[in-house]
């Protein structure tokens, strides 16, 4: 697994980079370090906290608050990581999910919070990555990972079993008020 922060990230993306990440399909994770990611999910119940993934990085303690998978890896972290906040874009919901629940969590609305999104990725995410062989391979895996009793992923919605139901609740609902 490769592992970069949202910054560098951002650099390996750009078309001059010095290395290219593929095309190809793969799953991705996405880490927040632990001072930010406490008040970040602090308006979330607070049941089901404790089961949250963590892990130490470089020596900074950081909790897994997303987990996806693309036939396109390259081009999902990009959509990720350089999104723009377009009136079209929102009104339609394709703004990502990722980026619709940071968004939500700070309390602003989706159309003003651009520079405030990338901003906190850039300075408290690391993004962890795999370019596997097919997606079925990387849909098992998610299948595997969303469905786990041990931990789950805070600001997934969508096909999470193990995300608790007051949690996804009250997610959707901050999504919904936020979205303007």
């Amino acid at each position: 697994m490769n592992i970069h922060s949202a910054k560098d990230l951002r650099a390996l993306l750009s078309d001059n980079a010095p290395v290219r990440i593929d095309t190809t399909p793969g799953i991705y994770r996405w880490w927040c370090d632990l001072s930010a990611a406490l008040p970040l999910l602090s308006p979330l119940p607070v049941a089901g906290l404790s089961r949250l993934q963590t892990r130490e990085i470089e020596g900074r303690q950081y909790l897994a608050i997303y987990f996806g998978i693309s036939k396109n890896l390259r081009a999902r972290l990009e959509w990720h990581i350089a999104q723009t906040h377009t009136a079209s874009a929102i009104k339609a919901g394709t703004i990502s999910t990722l980026r619709q629940a940071l968004g939500a969590l700070t309390a602003t609305d989706l159309s003003a919070n651009q520079d405030m999104v990338n901003d906190f990725m850039d300075t408290h995410c690391l993004i962890e990555y795999l370019n596997v062989d097919s997606l079925p391979t990387a849909e098992q895996i998610e299948a595997s990972e969303l469905s786990r009793a041990d931990y789950y992923y805070p600001l997934n919605i969508r096909s999470a079993r193990s995300t608790p139901k007051e949690i996804k609740k009250v997610l959707k609902y901050l999504r919904k008020i936020h979205k303007k």
